[in-house]
């Protein structure tokens, strides 16, 4: 099997090395974060994305529970019901949607995202950054305190579903282009 836990924990780890960056981190999301690249782009400070681009959890789709600190990142920012939903139905989160549920710090205009970003970054670069950085000690410490427990509960589960039929199933139809028959 090639999800391990020990590989979900470092996934995990990825993603909240960027909460516990010093510094502001920006994900700028062209096209579509799915799966482990939502859980990245979650992991971040700010994310600029435009109309077209798309966070996508993905996870069920393949029958497994979620990993890169996906859940744990979708709860601190839309809430327990809302991450419950995008978690169990996987749909697409689009721009204007993605910005009115707090997913998008910015909506830049189509093939302006590249500019719209860095120009987010300078006015970030003109803030001062010893704040942000003791802002950002904070938010970590306080609302990211159980993230290690999670962490290991999630590695755990992603071992589990990734040995699972319904994850050999999802895998297989996919590859020979059908829909997969879930059993679990």
């Amino acid at each position: 099997d090639f999800i391990s836990y020990d590989l979900s924990i470092l996934t995990g780890q990825a993603s909240l090395a960027l909460r516990k960056c010093s510094k502001p981190v920006i994900a700028m999301v062209n096209g579509v974060a799915a799966g482990a690249g939502c859980g990245i782009a979650l992991g971040a400070d700010f994310r600029i994305m435009t109309e077209k681009s798309c966070l996508l959890t993905a996870f069920s789709n393949v029958a497994l529970p979620g990993d890169t600190g996906c859940i744990y990142h979708l709860k601190q920012i839309v809430g327990l019901a809302r991450t419950i939903e995008l978690m169990a139905l996987s749909a697409p989160v689009y721009g204007e949607e993605a910005l009115r549920l707090g997913l998008a710090t910015r909506l830049a205009p189509d093939g302006k995202l590249a500019e719209e970003t860095h120009t987010f970054a300078a006015k970030l670069l003109r803030r001062p950054l010893g704040a942000l950085a003791m802002q950002k000690q904070l938010y970590y410490e306080v609302f990211y305190r159980d993230y290690m427990a999670y962490s290991r509960l999630e590695a755990e589960n992603l071992a589990r579903a990734g040995a699972s039929a319904d994850h050999r199933e999802a895998v297989t139809a996919f590859l020979e282009g059908r829909k997969p028959q879930f059993n679990q």
